[in-house]
């Protein structure tokens, strides 16, 4: 499956299954069935490569696994490393088959084994001249030879790496110095290319160094996941140079003898203390580079890139790459995954709860997929709290706890009538404990439920009249009809004393 976009992206580019095959090491039979499986379902292969690595597999999910290389291909593997221990002292063919065969017992015997040996170095004896198409290949590598800078408070010296891109067509050249041949600085270069030449070529052919290729093989290499994600990011086809072969990049192998000449010994005589500076200075050179007239031809670099292949890249996306990371982390019963990195529990929706889930986490965003579906994406929290939750996420029963709160109440109790509103927030400032007050308010406006908002605020206001609070006043007004009296009848006279000789006035008090 991880060889799923590269089957894809290089299939848009109009190429034939078995060159596919031959370089993403899968089965024309397995390569077959998905893209019967386009045809069959009616995808479009410009949208299934826009899709993410997760969802696109999710698409695929039926597809036969990659076959076992066959036993020719395997011994072939073997040739360019029984080429090199041919030149130690007292390795000869046989030695080297009896070897073979202790680790392969169902390999070939001798003769067979000698003579595919030799049809293989008679074949690698020969020299392809293979001619550029414009807006083609960009060929990348790191320079043998390294550049230093020097730190002013130790003196103590550290080599830098030197990173090369050349386009194959006309050459143009993209050089920059960085700390170290990470994938981090390794795709950071490599995206730096891809904007200094302002487009996107149709392919990309590296060398096998471990940030870009984590297996080599001439027919099945295994690409850095990284790497292929950005890759992908930008249509990028992948097709890595055959281990120990450097004519498979003899363009920027020439490109990087070139730099020796023209930034390497421009610079000797200076004294860098950082990166930033060296990649300040070498800017000037590498334009100069660009624009000097090549050999035997009236056009420079730049001149022939300009003309002939700039409008055949691919244009950038809006956006640069950003490098992922991919989990399979298992959602608890608290509808929360960890991610042990961040040290932070993200919500999912509460039905995968116990199910294994497929994580990809980005600089600033955590998506969430389930067979191939997303069913949430969040952005990276950085508050000390250790829950990002989205409310949509609860069951029934846990939104409505969460969302109780005196805010909540006061406004439901003003959508029925400011009366409500007032019975409401005397309630909730009785020095009761929380919890007792919002059951008694969730009591009180349930009735506006049970015998209408009418008969509630009358409730209501009774109680506001005899200045009494509680849920069981409520209740009892009610249930015993006493929201239906007329709460003036009487007027003031209810309120008022009768006359009585022992009753002094207020003059008595004067």
């Amino acid at each position: 499956m991880g060889s799923l976009k590269q089957i894809l992206l290089l299939r848009n580019l109009g190429t034939g299954k078995k060159a596919i095959a031959r370089q993403t090491g899968v089965s024309k039979v397995a390569i077959n069935e998905y893209l019967d499986v386009i045809t069959r379902k009616g995808y479009v292969l410009q949208d299934l490569i826009q899709l993410e690595e997760p969802v696109l597999e999710g698409l695929f999910l039926n597809a036969k696994e990659i076959e076992e290389v066959a036993r020719y291909n395997l011994l072939k593997e073997l040739f360019p490393s029984f080429a090199e221990e041919l030149l130690e002292v007292g390795v000869n063919r046989m030695f080297l088959w009896q070897e073979y065969k202790l680790t392969h017992p169902e390999g070939y015997g001798y003769s067979q084994f000698c003579y595919h040996y030799q049809q293989w170095a008679t074949a690698n004896k020969t020299t392809l001249h293979i001619e550029q198409k414009p807006g083609d290949k960009v060929y990348i590598d790191f320079a043998g030879k390294k550049m230093s800078i020097v730190f002013p408070m130790t003196g103590e010296m550290r080599e830098v790496e030197t990173f090369v891109a050349t386009l194959g067509f006309s050459g143009l050249t993209y050089v920059e110095f960085c700390e170290s041949q990470t994938k981090e600085d390794f795709i950071h270069c490599a995206e730096n290319a891809l904007h200094y030449f302002g487009g996107v070529p149709q392919a990309c052919v590296p060398d096998n160094l471990k940030s870009g290729v984590t297996k080599a093989c001439r027919y099945a290499p295994h690409l850095a996941k990284d790497f292929e994600d950005m890759a992908s990011h930008y249509n990028l086809a992948i097709v890595p140079a055959r281990s120990r072969k450097p004519r498979d990049k003899a363009w920027v192998e020439r490109m990087v003898n070139v730099t020796y000449t023209r930034i390497y010994a421009p610079l000797r005589h200076e004294v860098f203390h950082d990166i930033r500076s060296m990649n300040q200075v070498r800017l000037p050179l590498l334009e100069k580079h660009n624009d000097m007239k090549m050999q035997d031809r009236e056009d420079s670099r730049r001149s022939l890139f300009e003309r002939e292949e700039r409008h055949l890249l691919s244009p950038l996306p809006q956006c640069r790459f950003e490098l992922k990371s991919y989990l399979k982390l298992t959602a608890g019963t608290n509808y929360h995954v960890y991610v042990k990195r961040e040290k932070h529990y993200y919500s999912i929706p509460h039905r995968y709860c116990g199910k294994l889930l497929d994580v990809l986490l980005t600089a600033k965003q955590v998506c969430i997929y389930y067979k191939g579906e997303q069913i949430t994406m969040h952005l990276k929290s950085i508050s000390s709290t250790r829950y990002t939750t989205n409310p949509d996420h609860m069951p029934e029963n846990h939104k409505y706890v969460i969302g109780l709160s005196p805010e909540k109440l006061i406004e439901r109790g003003e959508q029925i009538s400011p009366d409500v509103k007032l019975y409401i927030q005397a309630i909730l400032n009785k020095p009761v404990y929380c919890e007792q007050a919002f059951k008694s308010c969730e009591g009180i406006l349930a009735y506006s439920r049970k015998a209408g908002k009418d008969r509630l605020i009358a409730a209501c206001q009774r109680g506001i009249m005899f200045n009494t609070y509680t849920y069981s006043f409520i209740r009892n007004t009610i249930t015993n009809g006493m929201d239906k009296a007329d709460n003036t009848e009487g007027g003031d006279d209810q309120f008022t004393l009768p006359l009585h000789d022992n009753i002094r006035g207020s003059q008595e008090y004067k």
